[in-house]
């Protein structure tokens, strides 16, 4: 019988010395080195281990490689690195060295491919602290948000943020969630919801003339909360029906506001009015 000799061990055994500190593995590398065991039963023992059991090929390739070839673990590493920054940088994260360095390592550890390791990253991080203005992702949910005229509160804009970015819905996914809560709210302009209209696009006549007789920014006119701006998409007629105005109508309306009089518009009408009946009267 062999006596304990640690560097022997070490010698027999190197692709498991790293674990000799291990309870359930050190102890049998030492058994089969004092034992000498025959290699079927050395593999046998260490498959039976609950280490063998809870780790994955690649998370035991990670941990040989670290410890017994250094160097080319970290070549693999800093390679591993770039590969990290280039999916922070598509998902929009501005991310410290510290996270480089632990989304590379679970990569490695974990045999994780590009797609893996993108969802795992937006999984892990706070999406709404991790991501930039340069994310095309958050980019695709504002130009959903104002398609629809639909405001994300932090909680929904998180949960885009990462089913988005894991790749797990699409901004199809997110453009429909949107059409549906429209859908809701103004059920009469469902057909032309389904011809491909957005609600932005249904607003679009109504905000171009409310910009020119109210004298406003288009984007300032909210057709969700707003009544007065609202009223113009969604009218009861005198049978019940509920419709948008006609664009004669919705000039009526938006004249009859209060804000229609302090224009440069309502004052170049009414000076047009006085030259008439001065006209018409005589000065």
């Amino acid at each position: 019988m062999a006596v304990y000799d640690e560097a022997g061990i070490r010698s027999r055994y190197p692709q498991l010395a790293y674990l000799l500190n291990d309870p359930e593995i050190g102890d049998r590398l030492r058994r089969a080195y004092e034992e000498d065991w025959a290699p079927d039963r050395f593999q046998a023992e260490i498959v039976a281990t609950d280490w063998w059991r809870r780790t994955s090929d690649s998370k035991r390739s990670y941990e040989l490689e670290e410890s017994v070839d250094p160097a080319t673990f970290q070549r693999k590493l800093t390679a591993q690195a770039l590969a990290t920054r280039r999916i922070a940088g598509r998902l929009g994260y501005q991310l410290d060295e510290g996270y480089i360095q632990h989304f590379s390592r679970v990569a490695m550890r974990d045999g994780l491919d590009e797609d893996a390791l993108r969802a795992f990253m937006v999984d892990e991080i706070t999406p709404l602290i991790g991501t930039t203005e340069a994310s095309p992702v958050l980019a695709a949910i504002r130009r959903a948000s104002q398609q629809w005229g639909i405001v994300l509160d932090n909680p929904n804009l998180q949960y885009w943020l990462t089913e988005l970015g894991s790749g797990r819905r699409t901004v199809e996914n997110l453009n429909e969630s949107m059409r549906a809560i429209q859908t809701y709210l103004f059920p009469h302009l469902n057909d032309e919801f389904q011809q491909g209209l957005t609600f932005r696009q249904v607003q679009e006549p109504y905000r171009t003339l409310g910009a020119e007789l109210l004298e406003l920014d288009p984007d300032e006119m909210d057709f969700t909360f707003n009544d007065k701006y609202r009223a113009m998409i969604q009218t009861v007629d005198n049978t019940g029906k509920t419709r948008k105005m006609s664009m004669s109508e919705a000039a009526k309306h938006l004249r009859s506001q209060g804000e229609w009089q302090l224009t440069d518009n309502f004052k170049a009408r009414s000076d047009s009015v006085v030259a008439q009946l001065r006209g018409v009267f005589g000065a």
